[in-house]
């Protein structure tokens, strides 16, 4: 973790980038939702959230937010080893969907798949936050008191 910044400091400012990513997937659908969505705002959409992601896991794993965590709470390593995984396979799949939106011709089953991908990327994103988020409050739980 950053010296300059506290545990809550951190904290705080994941659960924000959280609520940033969010607020993108919300957009991404709110467009494909659309009786006649574009193509072109899809992919800007979808480029714009694979950049706040890199930038988001990026920050988790380089700021030493997961090693500070494993540091408060070492039963906690394997559970923080298992997410900096999957950030290497959501990324994948975050660029996929990107490929996926750049070289479709849109038909309506395109878009059809486009919104299926869209939603399951979204389900597996929003269940690897709540991870997070359980490993941030037991990480904190151990902060304050609770003694490995």
């Amino acid at each position: 973790m950053n010296a300059a910044n506290t545990p809550s400091e951190i904290i705080e400012k994941i659960m924000q980038e959280h609520e940033c990513l969010r607020g993108k997937v919300h957009r991404i659908h709110s467009v494909l939702a659309q009786p006649e969505p574009d193509q072109e705002e899809i992919e800007v959409l979808l480029q714009a959230f694979l950049r706040a992601l890199l930038v988001h896991f990026s920050n988790e794993e380089d700021e030493g937010f997961f090693d500070d965590v494993t540091a408060h709470a070492p039963r906690l390593a394997g559970q923080a080893d298992h997410l900096c995984l999957e950030h290497r396979q959501l990324l994948r799949d975050a660029d996929e969907l990107c490929r996926f939106a750049s070289a479709g011709s849109p038909s309506m089953p395109w878009w059809r798949e486009l919104r299926s991908r869209c939603h399951e990327f979204s389900k597996r994103l929003m269940h690897h936050e709540c991870a997070e988020n359980k490993l941030l409050q037991e990480a904190h739980q151990s902060d304050i008191g609770a003694y490995d």
